[in-house]
């Protein structure tokens, strides 16, 4: 199992909602850097480089059973249409 820490749970939810580094940085109230730096950390600790490779592990290829935890967190909000 992945030892992530809870702000890196929160910052995985955010990339597989679909938010860009600066919109995880806007929401968290953190610096652009540092969701990069958190989203660099999940790189390495997945054994991935991008965030295509993120997902398809985490949601596809995992085994570790961290997926059921990150899909019982990741509240998925309806389209608004205009």
């Amino acid at each position: 199992m992945y030892k992530l820490t809870q702000r890196e749970e929160e910052v995985l939810c955010l990339v597989l909602k679909g938010y860009t580094n600066r919109e995880i940085a806007d929401i968290l109230c953190i610096s652009t850097h540092t969701s990069k730096v958190h989203i660099s950390s999940l790189y390495q600790k997945f054994k991935v480089s991008n965030r295509v490779e993120l997902v398809v592990k985490l949601l596809i290829f995992d085994e570790s059973g961290y997926k059921e935890k990150i899909i019982k967190n990741l509240t998925i909000e309806p389209f608004k249409t205009k």
